[in-house]
């Protein structure tokens, strides 16, 4: 019997066989489709990534955005302890109406009206700044002016005859030494007070103590290097020793093109030098990211007061203006009437300084994104409030001078700094008030917040 005799080598490749084509092409197929897998898995965590982040880029701009507005505009109309800007007990000096060779807009001078707003700004007349700055607002967008006084510890020195033009003022070094020509003071003594802009200062030590300067400063109708003038040379009233100085100010805030970003932020401008007299101080650019800046307010006609605000889904509480305790004559959402204890409630705070949130109301369940909230309501020596709310564009002079407001509602519009595309935004759920805008794919987001105001004048523009 013949036997076929195979070398080590034969037998050893005889049973290492390769894969068939067949083989090949089926595990090369499922491969694939492991590796498809794991690229959708991946580019569906990175678009949700991505979404996440703009949706936490929205947050942030926005809220940050009414933080800051709201505390600069709940600041805003303090006068001191004469405590109005009623033209019997409060007058200004200041020539609103020059054209200030330093490119300063006259809005911000205007310190006997406590809030000024630009409706939908079209570029005229245009928003001055100094010469060295030619920062502008974003057309369509609103502008918003507040002002109002902060506290010093500076005094009347000497009691002024009603000529004089020039007035005696004691304060501790690391004050007045912060005081410069063009600043705004004002000299109250809690019955009547006059605004006038600093001329030139001199200043010396008041007797033994360093720190205790005496400083003159004159309120002439000449030019200071600011380019804002008195529009006398005299403060026309006799203030004795020890009357209060404040230094007066005013912020103006807006949107303009971001240096930060390829879109818009939220900026600050401050009449004020930066405190070593330098005034060619630009505007401080505060919040990136927001595509919209818009403002309304509540004006008195009659004895009840109404709070009107947007709804967006998330927040519940609403702030009522600083007063005494409310009570609720009526609240509806998109027009529906709700009912108290089964859809809201009247959350009572503290009347002890500072009062900044007596009452709140409370909706049980939150006010959905762009709903219509109006909440009726009076308190015990309501004999004025608001009960109509306007933008800007319904602003008159008479309203400037006779009406007061009782809530500003803030309006900002954040917006995330990537694209995000169609397919994230449809996959994954996104909070009621969050949308995509459709022209460049980048997330939106609404913010409101309606801002209670204790009692101010409003002027247009």
């Amino acid at each position: 019997m013949n036997r076929t005799c195979k070398s080590w080598g034969e037998e050893r490749l005889s049973r290492l066989r390769g894969f068939t084509l067949v083989e090949l092409l089926i595990s090369i197929a499922l491969a694939g489709l492991v590796l498809t897998g794991l690229l959708q898995m991946y580019t569906m965590s990175l678009r949700n990534n991505t979404l996440s982040n703009s949706v936490v880029e929205t947050q942030e701009s926005g809220r940050l955005a009414l933080s800051i507005l709201a505390k600069s505009l709940r600041m805003a109309g303090y006068m001191g302890c004469v405590n109005t800007t009623d033209a019997a007990k409060v007058s200004s000096l200041i020539d609103i109406d020059i054209s200030h060779s330093t490119g300063y807009d006259p809005l911000q001078y205007d310190f006997t009206t406590l809030f000024t707003l630009v409706n939908d700004y079209d570029a005229s007349p245009a928003r001055n700044f100094p010469s060295s700055s030619t920062l502008q607002p974003v057309l369509g967008s609103d502008i918003i002016y507040n002002r109002g006084a902060m506290a010093t510890s500076m005094v009347v020195k000497t009691t002024n005859a009603i000529t004089d033009t020039s007035l005696q003022i004691s304060g501790r070094k690391e004050q007045t030494d912060r005081i410069f020509p063009g600043d705004v003071l004002m000299v109250s003594d809690c019955s009547q007070a006059t605004i006038f802009v600093v001329s030139s200062i001199t200043r010396v030590a008041d007797g033994t103590d360093a720190d205790l300067i005496t400083m003159t400063v004159t309120h002439d109708a000449t030019s200071n290097a600011r380019g804002v003038v008195n529009t006398q040379n005299t403060l026309n009233r006799s203030y004795v020793k020890g009357s209060q100085i404040l230094l007066m100010n005013a912020y103006q805030y807006f949107l303009a093109p971001s240096s930060l970003t390829s879109g818009s932020s939220l900026y600050r401008y401050n009449v004020r030098d930066d405190g070593t007299g330098n005034i060619a101080a630009v505007a401080t650019e505060l919040v990136p990211f927001l595509d919209s800046l818009q403002f309304r307010y509540s004006v008195d006609t009659n004895s009840q007061r109404t709070l009107k605000a947007t709804g967006d889904g998330v927040e519940t509480i609403w702030e009522l203006p600083p007063d005494e305790l409310a009570s609720i004559v009526s609240a509806t959402v998109n027009g529906v009437e709700k009912i108290e204890g089964a859809d809201y409630t009247l959350q009572a705070g503290t009347e002890t300084p500072p009062a900044d949130n007596p009452s709140s109301i409370v909706f049980l369940l939150p006010p959905g994104n762009l709903q219509d909230i109006e909440v009726v309501y009076q308190t015990q020596s309501s004999d004025l409030g608001p009960d109509e709310y306007r933008d800007a564009s319904g602003i008159t002079e008479v309203d400037a001078l006779n009406n007061s407001i009782y809530g500003v509602e803030v309006i900002v519009v954040a917006v995330g700094q990537v694209r995000v595309d169609a397919p994230a935004l449809t996959a994954t759920p996104l909070p009621p008030e969050t949308a995509a805008q459709a022209n460049d794919g980048r997330l939106r987001k609404r913010y409101t917040q309606v801002i209670g105001l204790r009692n101010a004048g409003v002027g247009n523009d």
